[in-house]
């Protein structure tokens, strides 16, 4: 009876960290490579903005496709700081290593914040493609994905 009994307990406390510590864990791994996905498929948009002029936002194409890709790009920000709320004690797993500071997170997601909106560029601020490329960077660090560019 007590074999039974103490089987059970450990199954019971194997299942909860799995469910409330691992699960997370791995949840927010698989966003930072969604956020990875993400930098691939619209940096081509993100390091292009386009001209803030009249004829551009009447382009209803254009304007949708960086409506899109802004939305996107904001959602990764998001899952981010979602990903991170449900993780318990957090701070120790950060410095265990285990998952990005709360520090890196931040950063991270005021650089995808940034990307989204870089979409479009006025004629006063020139200096737009330096700021994407050290956005991108950053947010790259920040994350530590491997493998971009």
């Amino acid at each position: 009876m007590t074999t039974i009994f103490g089987g059970l307990i450990l199954f019971i406390i194997s299942q909860l960290s799995l469910k409330v510590i691992i699960e997370p864990i791995v949840e927010l791994k698989k966003i930072i490579g969604k956020v990875a996905r993400t930098l691939l498929l619209y940096s081509n948009q993100y390091h292009n903005p386009v001209e803030l002029t009249e004829e551009n936002l009447n382009n209803d194409r254009l304007t949708s496709e960086r409506q899109r890709t802004s939305l996107e790009i904001r959602t990764m920000a998001g899952e981010l700081l979602g990903a991170v709320q449900v993780i318990p004690a957090y701070q120790i797993f950060s410095f265990l290593g285990l998952v990005p500071s709360l520090k890196r997170i931040k950063e991270a997601r005021a650089s995808l914040v940034g990307l989204s909106n870089s979409l479009w560029k006025t004629k006063s601020n020139d200096n737009v493609y330096v700021h994407i490329i050290e956005t991108e960077k950053e947010l790259i660090k920040s994350l530590r994905i491997k493998a971009f560019r």
